[in-house]
């Protein structure tokens, strides 16, 4: 009597089991095993989400951008194998190629910055450094194997598919020169003169050219804000300032919010088919 084969998409995943993949695992022909060494993901598995054999999880590979169904075949504190059974249908989100610009902040708040910015499908993190700036940024390559953390557990959250390329700390002179033309450029403004709402910025974008910008940029300075001097030089760079509501907001919640208007405004057009 033939075994019942059932279809990977009626099978029932682990809601939490979600992992990236180390950059050095290759994925073979499917339906293939593979073993996972890196004792964070096997300890979370075995110690953290009690995982047994024959459970299914996802497995994210961020280099692809695409994610695959798995099932536990052995599981230790150690060691992790799965038998990869099936590729997911790629999903796209419809986002623009995000870049965040946000001043260090201190401590927690920088950690926090870092997992929304992830969770909203940013694409590359660029710290920079401004007048107002008074995190120290000597010791920042020890601190990235932590900034990496953080952004690939929020990956695994939210079920990304990419991990954001996180960049070394710049001046925000310096930081600004590799944006290309083709790039929506926004600083957050908390108060003046010539400053539009995030829908504002988009639509003037997309009554232009037609559709909503395919990569944006968005400039954030850290507590007290940019100086003068500082926007003055972003507006001559073609960087549209702009505001998100009446209220004056924190470094890290002004970046959250202006992602947060982006993504809700690509996710309605992407749903009425205007993005290319």
């Amino acid at each position: 009597m033939t075994e019942a084969i059932t279809a990977p998409n009626t099978i029932k995943r682990h809601r939490s089991a979600r992992f990236v993949l180390p950059k050095d695992i290759i994925i073979p022909p499917l339906p293939a095993s593979i073993t996972i060494v890196e004792p964070t993901i096997a300890h979370h598995a075995a110690t953290v989400l009690r995982l047994k054999p024959n459970t299914h999880l996802t497995l994210i590979h961020t280099s692809l951008e695409t994610s695959y169904l798995a099932k536990v075949l052995d599981i230790s504190t150690k060691s992790l194998t799965l038998e990869i059974v099936s590729q997911d249908d790629a999903v796209s989100d419809g986002l623009p190629h995000i870049t965040i610009m946000a001043a260090l902040i201190k401590g927690p708040r920088w950690d926090w910055l870092l997992q929304k910015t992830t969770e909203l499908g940013v694409r590359t993190i660029q710290p920079i450094i401004t007048q107002r700036t008074v995190v120290k940024t000597e010791e920042w390559q020890n601190k990235l194997p932590r900034w990496q953390d953080i952004t690939r557990a929020a990956v695994e959250q939210c079920d990304g598919r990419f991990l954001p390329t996180i960049l070394e700390p710049s001046p925000l002179n310096q930081a600004t020169k590799g944006i290309t033309n083709d790039t929506l450029n926004l600083v957050m403004m908390e108060r003046g003169e010539g400053r539009i709402s995030i829908a504002q910025a988009l639509g003037v974008q997309r009554s232009t050219k037609g559709a909503l910008p395919e990569a944006v940029c968005i400039v954030v300075g850290p507590e007290g804000g940019l100086t003068t001097e500082e926007l003055e030089s972003l507006v001559s760079q073609g960087f549209q300032a702009i505001h998100y509501g009446r209220r004056i907001l924190k470094a890290e919640t002004a970046a959250i919010a202006c992602l947060s208007g982006i993504v809700a405004i690509y996710d309605e057009g992407h749903d009425e088919g205007t993005l290319s």
